[in-house]
């Protein structure tokens, strides 16, 4: 019988790869057929290396999300990060943005059912990480938005800084994510999760990181803006609140530039 031919570099590098990260009977043993066991067997080999993998990812979802390994323990944290690994292995090497799938894993995580919470707290964690990496970048010319007239100026749509984020959420995953930080037992101890919405500014500003809460015709003007529609159509929601907010926004600078509707 023919030997079959040894598997290409990329088809190795997908065996090795599926055995570290996917590890199943099946993976592992399509993988051990091309290691060594001279020293160590093949499978202690490749446990060595999933251990140092592994524990690098976890290492990088524990700097992403420090609250909710606080809320739930290390260990629940560990196992949590391990069967994310497996459900979602990293694209590249570069691990800052590995935990942008994390929120919506722990929402659908069966061991976590019992802390509804918990995604929500994964989502502003996620944010707050976004928003501390984000690049710097231009803020909007306000002089030069002012030398429009008032017809132009309701046609002027704003793109948002990287460092500007919006999140809505059903609890006050802000108190609570303040709490936990500060280890603050008395206000984890008096907060109510069942106080209802929050609407909430992400920003990285002068002043460092903000995490603001606002009411909710305030962030609905600001997500109208986010998505693009101009200031006319945003301001609908908010009548003569609008020049106070837009305002606002352009002293704490979340708009890198504006441009009006008619133009590409």
């Amino acid at each position: 019988m023919q030997a079959s031919s040894p598997p290409s570099l990329r088809e190795l590098q997908q065996l090795f790869s599926d055995g570290l990260l996917r590890p199943t009977t099946a993976a592992q043993a399509s993988l051990s057929r091309h290691l060594c066991n001279e020293g160590l067997p093949a499978a202690q080999r490749l446990q060595v290396h999933r251990h140092t993998i592994q524990q690098a990812l976890t290492t990088s979802l524990q700097l992403i999300f420090p609250a909710v390994q606080a809320l739930v323990g290390a260990d629940f944290f560990a196992f949590a990060a391990t069967e994310f690994a497996h459900a979602h292995p990293p694209r590249h090497g570069w691990l800052d943005d590995y935990g942008d799938a994390f929120p919506a894993f722990i929402a659908a995580f069966k061991p976590a059912a019992g802390l509804p919470y918990l995604a929500e707290l994964a989502q502003l964690e996620r944010l707050v990480n976004q928003v501390l990496r984000a690049p710097d970048e231009p803020h909007c010319d306000a002089a030069a938005l002012a030398l429009l007239d008032e017809a132009d100026a309701m046609l002027v749509r704003f793109a948002p800084r990287a460092a500007f984020r919006l999140l809505a959420v059903r609890q006050p995953i802000d108190q609570l994510w303040a709490a936990v930080l500060a280890d603050d037992s008395q206000a984890l101890h008096t907060l109510d999760l069942d106080a209802g919405p929050a609407w909430l500014f992400v920003s990285r500003e002068a002043e460092g990181l903000v995490v603001q809460r606002v009411p909710a015709h305030a962030w609905q003007f600001a997500h109208a803006l986010c998505q693009g529609e101009p200031v006319g159509a945003a301001a609908a929601g908010v009548a003569d609140a609008a020049p106070a907010l837009l305002q606002a926004h352009l002293l704490r600078r979340h708009f890198r530039a504006f441009f009006l509707s008619s133009q590409t």
